[in-house]
This record gives C-alpha cells, structure tokens and sequence, in this order.
C-alpha cells in the first residue's frame, strides 16, 4: 500500500536528498519508507515510523538486486524518526548482512531515537562480527556530510 499523501507525523525531515526520487517507496499508517539510488553504488533508505518486517524485506530486496548485478554498495539509512524495530526485521537485517558481507562496502545510520537504539546496537554488533561495521552518526549534519563526500567521490 503507497501513497503521495502521507500524514503530518509521517513526514521525512528536512534534507538536501529529499530531491532524489524513489525507486521505491511504501507506506502504510505506521510507517513511512523511501529507497534512494542517487549513483549505482550508493543506497539510502529514509525511513519514519515503524520498521516491521515487511518494511525491512523492501529495503533488503532493493539492496539485493544491484549485489546480484555485481555492484558493492555503500548504504545509508536515515532512520532519525524510526519510532520502533521489530525484532524480526532487525533478524532480518543481520541475515542480510551475514549473507552479503562480502559485498557490502559501508554502512552508516542516522538513529538518534532512544527506542530504537537498542535495537539498532544489536544489529551493529551482528554486522560488527560479521565483518560489517556500522557508522552510526549522532547528528544529521555528519551523516549528510559523509553521504554528500560519497556522492562526489568514486
């Protein structure tokens, strides 16, 4: 279920890649999310609201086709407003990770809720032993930073 109209609380916060089209998007009265691929090798998915479980197959989906092509990419997650994680989704994630750590060059969050950061520290450590650390950044402004230099960089 997507939709253009989305509610006042589900709104993305400010940002220099708002601009950037979709190549998916999905919403639904708990949660917001938009998968961004401004260059071949550079993902972003901003999330508002509540990650579930398929919420968390959209985004590793949109990941896995581009590592089936051969591209390994950088991923940036802006998740500042993600309410919640579900357990499942974050089991998701790590198996995600496990399977394409070969392939993954970087990953960095913006996750400043408290109640999401436990569970983000759980998959930080999954990646971290997989071999994937996590970047997480305390502030918009160094993750915008750091994904601009990307943008500009090789």
């Amino acid at each position: 279920m997507s939709s253009s109209h989305s509610s006042p609380r589900l709104a993305f916060p400010p940002s220099p890649f708002a601009r950037l089209s979709a190549v998916s998007d999905y919403e639904t009265s708990r949660t917001r999310l938009a998968v961004h691929v401004p260059r071949r090798d550079v993902f972003l998915t901003r999330v508002v609201g509540h990650v579930d479980r398929d919420a968390a197959e959209r985004i590793v989906a949109a990941l896995a086709r581009p590592i089936e092509l051969g591209v390994s990419p950088r991923v940036w997650h802006d998740w500042d407003r993600v309410t919640r994680c579900d357990a499942d989704a974050c089991q998701l994630f790590l198996r995600f990770i496990r399977d394409a750590r070969a392939s993954v060059r970087h990953i960095a969050i913006l996750a400043c809720s408290e109640p999401v950061s436990g569970e983000i520290a759980l998959v930080e450590r999954g990646a971290a032993l997989g071999g994937v650390p996590i970047v997480r950044h305390p502030d918009r402004g160094a993750f915008e930073g750091e994904l601009m230099h990307a943008l500009e960089t090789p």
